[in-house]
This record gives C-alpha cells, structure tokens and sequence, in this order.
C-alpha cells in the first residue's frame, strides 16, 4: 500500500478516492503511530479529513476495492444533462400528499461530473484487497 509519488511533469495530485477497504487498510497502518499530547488531543490524523502527503482522503463506495485515484479537482467538471428544474413527468408541478395537508413537489436534475484531460489523474490498480 506504501508507494511513491513523483511528479515527472504537469500539476501534483491534490485528493486521494478509494472504497472503504483501502482506507480501512490504511487506517491499520497509521492508528497504531498515533501520539496523544499531554492534553489529550491526539498529535497526528487529528483532522476530520483524513490525510495522506497532506492530500485530503475521501471516500468513494463506486471505487473498485483494490484501486486508488490520486487527482487534481481542478480539472474535474461537472456536465449538465439538463439543468436543475422541477418534475413535470405525469403534467402536474404540484403533487397532492393523501397522508398530509400540503402539496408535494420534486426537484430533478440529470448530472455527471468529468475532465476533458483524463490525464490529470493517477490510477494505482490491482492493490491487495483488504480481508476483513
């Protein structure tokens, strides 16, 4: 799981994607160097989002469970299929609700996020698959 970075050219990674199990397995290897200060405030992974290289660490469930993506978010865009509206599939905007006394509505949009360089962005692949 411990790899090296180096950057050959273009701009460095700035967050970290993997399924639960890579962070889960990360976590292994990490919580056991974890210091408390004389206060009791732990010294390290103290933050509400976890860190790797000083790259934020999220979590993603689409994520195959033996792959990494190291990418740069400002070349992640998101694509509109059609914008933000209101739902008028069967003709009506408003929606009686037979349990309340109000009106229902739904608000839907269709989007996809990607890049226009997918180069951008780091793909470790075929990294053991934690056993639980």
């Amino acid at each position: 799981m411990l790899f090296r970075l180096k950057v050959l050219s273009g701009t460095k990674a700035k967050m970290v994607r993997s399924n639960t199990s890579q962070f889960r397995k990360y976590l292994d290897l990490v919580i056991p160097t974890i210091r408390t200060t004389p206060e009791g405030k732990m010294d390290t992974m103290s933050r509400e989002v976890p860190t790797w290289n000083g790259m934020p660490w999220t979590i993603e469930t689409d994520c195959g469970f033996g792959d990494i993506y190291l990418e740069d978010d400002d070349y992640i865009q998101k694509y509109e299929v059609f914008p933000l509206r209101l739902d008028q599939t069967d003709g009506k905007i408003l929606k009686w609700d037979n349990n309340f006394d109000g009106f229902i509505s739904y608000i839907k949009s269709y989007v996809q996020t990607g890049t226009e360089n997918p180069r951008k962005g780091i793909r470790a692949t075929a990294l053991n698959e934690p056993t639980f």
